[in-house]
C-alpha cells in the first residue's frame, strides 16, 4: 500500500535573518521520519555536507548552512539530495536545490 505524504523545503534561507523561521534550510513532511542519508552540494558539484542515519526532530530536519567542518559558506545556491524513511518502513528520496544568502 503507497502512502501520500506531503514534503516540505525551504527554497531559501539565511542564517543572518532576523526571522527565526528562515534561519535554516527545513526538509518537513507530515509523517515522522528518520534521515537515512543527506547530501549537500555547492553548485561545482562538491559535497559540502553530509549525514547518515540520522534521527529527525518534530519540527524536520534543519541545516544552517555550515560544511561539515561547522563553517559558514557562501552565499548561493546548493543541490540537495536526501533519503528518508518513514515509521512504517516505506522510503523516499527527495531531490532540489536551496539559496543560502548572508
Amino acid at each position: 500500500m503507497k502512502i501520500e505524504t506531503s514534503v516540505f523545503t525551504s527554497n531559501i534561507f539565511s542564517p543572518y535573518s532576523g526571522q527565526e523561521i528562515n534561519k535554516h534550510f527545513v526538509l518537513a513532511t507530515g509523517s515522522p521520519f528518520f534521515v537515512v542519508e543527506a547530501m549537500i552540494f555547492d553548485r561545482w558539484g562538491n559535497q559540502v555536507y553530509s549525514i547518515i542515519n540520522s534521527d529527525v526532530p518534530e519540527q524536520g530536519f534543519r541545516w544552517n548552512g555550515h560544511d561539515s567542518n561547522g563553517i559558514l559558506l557562501e552565499q548561493g545556491v546548493y543541490v540537495y539530495q536526501f533519503q528518508i524513511k518513514f515509521e512504517d518502513g516505506n522510503t523516499m528520496q527527495i531531490f532540489g536545490d536551496v539559496t543560502l544568502i548572508h
